[in-house]
């Protein structure tokens, strides 16, 4: 034990037997967030996380309790009206995970626990959503509904990558375009 003291890394046994709600309150007292931030915090806290750690002492919690609730988060925090549950989206449960983590880590920095409980949890991963193809035909239909002045920017925007993602590409470009007789 002295060597622990000699180098930080004492961790008082009784301090981590505060309970994890109860430092995580201590832990918002500190915090300079803007008001949507406190308000996500709010909920974060309330509604997704005391429930389920809300009870636990800080120093018992421990990984797998946190993949648990990571899980729980994922697949039943959400009541139905039909009596069923679903889970929240793999974004919600990242935000949701990080300040969590960003709790613990404070209580790690502040000499509480030893470790971080959420360092290694698997998050449910975020499906891409894929980008359909408009038809060729379609594309053509909608250029001609726009005034001139657009229509090349309606062209350039489907023949190349945008800042949302990949966006349609009628069938490999202006040389099949010219043997469909639409070349412009």
């Amino acid at each position: 034990m002295s060597a622990e003291i000699l180098t930080g890394r004492f961790v008082d046994p009784d301090a981590g037997k505060v309970t994890f709600k109860e430092y995580a309150e201590h832990w918002r007292t500190l915090q300079v967030h803007r008001g949507n931030t406190e308000d996500q915090v709010d909920v974060v806290l309330e509604i997704r996380t005391y429930p389920r750690l809300g009870h636990l002492p800080l120093a018992s919690i421990d990984s797998e309790d946190i993949q648990s609730w990571v899980k729980w988060l994922s697949t039943a925090a959400i009541a139905l009206a039909d009596g069923k549950s679903k889970g929240y989206a793999p974004a919600t449960v990242g935000v949701t995970h990080r300040i969590v983590s960003g709790i613990f880590k404070s209580a790690v920095d502040t000499n509480r626990i030893t470790s971080n409980p959420c360092a290694g949890t698997r998050l449910p991963k975020k499906t891409p959503k894929r980008v359909k193809p408009i038809p060729t035909e379609s594309l053509w239909a909608l250029i001609d509904a726009f005034p001139e002045r657009f229509r090349g920017l309606i062209l350039f925007t489907a023949l190349h990558r945008t800042s949302a993602g990949r966006s349609v590409r009628p069938d490999r470009g202006s040389a099949r375009l010219r043997q469909q007789g639409h070349a412009r």
